[in-house]
């Protein structure tokens, strides 16, 4: 049994997929099964090998006809109406959403993507937008860390954001994590994304840090300088060094 790797539009993450009898390629957009309905992807492995206890749930259907992209390129013609529509019902039933995005599925429908500091029963907006636009409706709440992946951006490093371009999975991030990584005294703007969450590469460079700080000495230990005796209050784990502070209260950093 074979599956095929799949990645959908603003997600790095790849999904396996059952393939289907027609022969793909690398790169070739296809239409899949999904639990959300049917959607396109981008092909960026085929035949991988499955255990029958890992078989995929959902498989492949074929590749994408032009045909399939008509329906699309009217409705980017008419987002902005239908975006206009969906703020206005919200205000009307007093729903604080904000609107992320707005797409059309293959099978004609419009998802609304918004974000809400609480869960929104949205039966009555759902059913106004129902009436209002004249189509089919699927409303989809995300989370901040979504958003952001969804949007995309530049992070204070100057690169693409890390969860857009290439985390398949936003794993959490923890205050000990920017401990570790000497980050926790820098400020919130500093240790936080465009999500308003803590940084994702936090998480993902943890074990890096961990690693160099077996081998350094910890907060609180003593250590022996030209200047006298001192206790270690601070520790730069990537240039290997650390802050100690005096008898007398001063203080000094010192390379390892």
């Amino acid at each position: 049994m074979k599956a095929v790797g799949i990645r959908f539009k603003n997600n790095p993450k790849i999904y396996d997929f059952l393939e289907s009898e027609e022969k793909v390629e690398i790169g070739d957009l296809v239409i899949v099964e999904t639990l959300f309905g049917e959607d396109v992807g981008a092909v960026v492995y085929i035949d991988k090998k499955i255990e029958k206890n890992n078989k995929p749930t959902q498989k492949m259907i074929r590749k994408t006809r032009p045909e399939d992209f008509e329906n699309q390129k009217q409705f980017e013609q008419e987002k902005e109406k239908y975006e206009k529509i969906f703020k206005e019902c919200a205000n009307k039933y007093e729903l604080e959403m904000k609107l992320v995005g707005t797409e059309l599925s293959l099978e004609d429908k419009i998802i609304f993507l918004f974000t809400a500091e609480n869960r929104v029963d949205f039966r009555d907006l759902v059913k106004e937008l129902i009436k209002k636009t004249k189509r089919q409706v699927r409303l989809r709440q995300i989370g901040p860390r979504d958003e952001s992946q969804y949007l995309g951006g530049f992070g204070q490093c100057g690169r693409q954001i890390c969860c857009q371009k290439f985390l398949g999975t936003i794993e959490s991030v923890t205050m000990d994590m920017a401990r570790d990584q000497n980050m926790a005294s820098k400020g919130s703007s500093k240790i936080s994304g465009l999500c308003g969450r803590l940084m994702c590469c936090l998480s993902f460079e943890e074990n890096t840090y961990k690693e160099i700080l077996k081998s350094l000495p910890k907060i609180g230990d003593k250590i022996k300088t030209k200047e006298g005796v001192g206790r270690i209050i601070g520790i730069n784990a990537l240039k290997k060094k650390v802050e100690i502070e005096l008898s007398e209260g001063a203080r000094m950093e010192v390379d390892l």
